[in-house]
């Protein structure tokens, strides 16, 4: 378990990102709102509440927002060494790094980084509108 003094970084410090991660096409970054609600339909069906599901795709948005990479760099050990260590995810008891872990296990069920995606997002859905952020406060 890390410890706040572990926490090396914020989610927003660049310089702590690795530069090796691969940044969204612009098909991923038009395509966010149906592959979040691919996802969350995906944890509901896999027994996830309502609850933790929102919470989760809450997060993700964060990240999707703040460092625009593609899919499958959100998978990488680097990136999810990053997350697990930065001073939002220990503020908030690891929730960034599960709702990472849990993408990661609905690409591996799914065998694929790629659409065409298992739902199809509409306007009024601002939970998969990356660009809504869902609340009127700080989302860390």
């Amino acid at each position: 378990r890390l410890e706040k003094a572990e926490a090396a970084h914020s989610l927003h410090d660049f310089d702590a990102l690795p530069l090796s991660l691969e940044k969204a096409s612009k098909e991923e970054t038009k395509a966010l709102a149906h592959i979040l609600k691919s996802f969350y339909t995906w944890m509901l069906q896999e027994g996830q509440t309502q609850k933790s599901a929102d919470r989760y795709v809450k997060k993700l948005k964060v990240l999707l927002r703040e460092h625009g990479l593609s899919m499958k760099a959100y998978t990488t050990r680097e990136y999810t060494a990053f997350v697990r260590r930065c001073k939002e995810n220990l503020k908030h008891n690891g929730i960034y790094g599960a709702a990472v872990r849990q993408l990661q296990m609905w690409f591996e069920a799914r065998g694929s980084f790629e659409g065409p995606w298992e739902e199809t997002a509409v306007s009024s859905d601002t939970l998969f509108d990356v660009q809504h952020s869902g609340s009127r406060h700080n989302p860390d």
